[in-house]
């Protein structure tokens, strides 16, 4: 009887021994089938994410480049030239562009001169003061409001800094003053109209700062000169006709226009020049200013 105790005793635990190794086996199959089954969940959840990574990227570029294309809430106008560097191709931007696309009707496509390779930013056009100018076309107007967003990179010499400008015996531009000059020793930047054959100026009333961007604003009605700096503006009442340039003088970023050459001076980036064949309104200048701001990331203030 003892024998046979055993034996079923032994043979029980040899089953109860089996039963539980199968319980086990049954238990990590299904583990490990629940873990591939979380793993493939995981992955699937992971490509979705990196799907809608990629396209909520998409969209947004899309949407970014929609923007930067879109310049239809800048005064329209009267406008007869837009240079934007976020958009110098008229379809987007490239540092590659040896022409900047005018955004207005006008055609008058700018001819870059000189310039290097690394030139262009993504949102600007950068000078080197040595021998970098844009040839425009002979641009001669009555009534003119210019508009420039720009950074000094070097303030030094003693000569006249110009920005944008096409006066040579008549015309009109913004520049800054030649540190020499004993009426005005700061480098402070200034608009500029050939009046008869006298040379008005309307100035900012604090110096240059190199590494700012500044947003500058010239206009001239038939008799008010108006300068904005930044949004702060000035004024004076003035007389007379401007000018027309003589030698065929071309409109000239970054240098003193002589004739169709140029004798350039400017050290720094042009990020938008507008030119109006009329004296825009303080409510239209303050349009142009705003928008200005956000595009292309302008203190709205001097401090």
């Amino acid at each position: 009887m003892k024998n046979w105790y055993k034996n079923q005793k032994g043979s029980m635990t040899a089953y109860a021994v089996i039963t539980i190794f199968c319980f086990i086996f049954i238990l990590t199959g299904l583990f490990l089938s629940s873990a591939s089954i979380r793993k493939g969940q995981l992955r699937t959840i992971m490509e979705i994410v990196k799907v809608y990574k990629r396209d909520t990227q998409r969209v947004e570029e899309i949407y970014a480049n929609r923007q930067i294309l879109d310049t239809s809430k800048y005064v329209q106008d009267n406008l007869v030239l837009f240079y934007d560097g976020l958009n110098n191709t008229g379809s987007g931007h490239s540092n590659k562009a040896t022409t900047w696309k005018d955004l207005s009707t006008s055609n008058f496509d700018g001819t870059l001169m000189n310039f290097g390779d690394n030139s262009w930013n993504y949102n600007s056009l950068t000078f080197d003061g040595i021998d970098d100018w844009v040839k425009i076309a002979q641009m001669d107007y009555s009534n003119i409001t210019m508009e420039v967003v720009m950074e000094y990179n070097n303030l030094d010499g003693d000569s006249e800094i110009d920005v944008v400008t096409n006066w040579e015996s008549g015309g009109y531009g913004i520049d800054i003053h030649d540190p020499t000059d004993s009426t005005y020793k700061d480098r402070n930047t200034f608009a500029v109209f050939l009046l008869g054959k006298r040379y008005q100026y309307v100035r900012a009333d604090n110096p240059a700062k190199i590494g700012k961007k500044y947003i500058l604003t010239g206009s001239y009605d038939g008799s008010i000169m108006k300068f904005w700096e930044n949004g702060i503006k000035k004024e004076s009442n003035v007389e007379g006709t401007i000018g027309n340039t003589q030698n065929n003088t071309v409109m000239v970023l970054g240098g003193q226009p002589n004739g169709i050459w140029c004798g350039p001076s400017f050290t720094g980036k042009i990020y938008a020049v507008r030119i109006y064949k009329r004296a825009l309104t303080d409510e239209e200048v303050k349009q142009n200013y705003e928008l200005d701001i956000q595009r292309y990331g302008v203190e709205d203030n001097l401090q």
